[in-house]
């Protein structure tokens, strides 16, 4: 009988990974016979070391370290032309997709393929999956507000023109299924990651 796998694909951060390979744990103990899989794209910036981690979990889920995107890919000076660390990292696991596509065909080789997980920010793998015939789920590693902040991201370019670090601090942002969320200026996620419609790390972030 050809043997089962799942392949998760992780964000390349112990936050993300850590959460994701727990995941293929616990579909370990309910369909033992799965070859769990684990995509792993290299770091856009230096966001801790995760090689030791990686060495003991190893033995039982075989990782594939994809390799970068080549430099060219990039637009000139993207790394600093674009204020965000988050955007180069959305944009190096957007061009990793013929290096997502070529791991999944050889796998498919002599497995086949039940699923793909993907990390909620490897949402550009998406097309991958489809395009080979394999069912493709999120899977989202952070809280079920978090999540539900960033499913509102775009409700809130659809309805604001002002970058969220320009509203006043008393402004009450509401999301579906929150009560509300009261969101100050101070806070870093306004001056870094949802500054606002225009940035194009807002921009990448909701078509998460």
């Amino acid at each position: 009988m050809e043997e089962q796998a799942v392949v998760l694909y992780s964000a390349p951060a112990i936050g993300h990974l850590t959460p994701m390979v727990e995941l293929g744990k616990l579909l370990l103990t309910r369909q033992p016979s799965l070859s769990i899989h684990v995509l792993l794209p290299s770091q856009a910036y230096e966001g801790g070391s995760i090689s030791s981690y990686i060495a003991a979990v190893s033995a039982a889920h075989p990782f594939h370290h994809l390799p970068p995107p080549a430099p060219t890919s990039l637009p000139p000076d993207y790394s600093t032309t674009s204020p965000h660390l988050e955007t180069l990292a959305l944009e190096l696991l957007r061009l990793n997709n013929p290096n997502v596509h070529r791991t999944l065909v050889s796998i498919s080789e002599i497995h086949r393929v039940r699923a793909l997980v993907i990390d909620f920010f490897c949402t550009n793998a998406l097309s991958v999956a489809r395009g080979l015939g394999i069912p493709c789920y999120y899977f989202f590693s952070s809280s079920g507000n978090s999540l539900t902040a960033f499913l509102g991201l775009p409700v809130l370019h659809r309805t604001t023109a002002k970058s969220l670090k320009d509203l006043a601090t008393d402004t009450v942002l509401r999301f579906p299924a929150r009560r509300r969320c009261c969101l100050p200026t101070s806070a870093n996620c306004c001056k870094t990651a949802t500054t606002g419609p225009t940035s194009s790390c807002w921009r990448a972030r909701r078509t998460c």
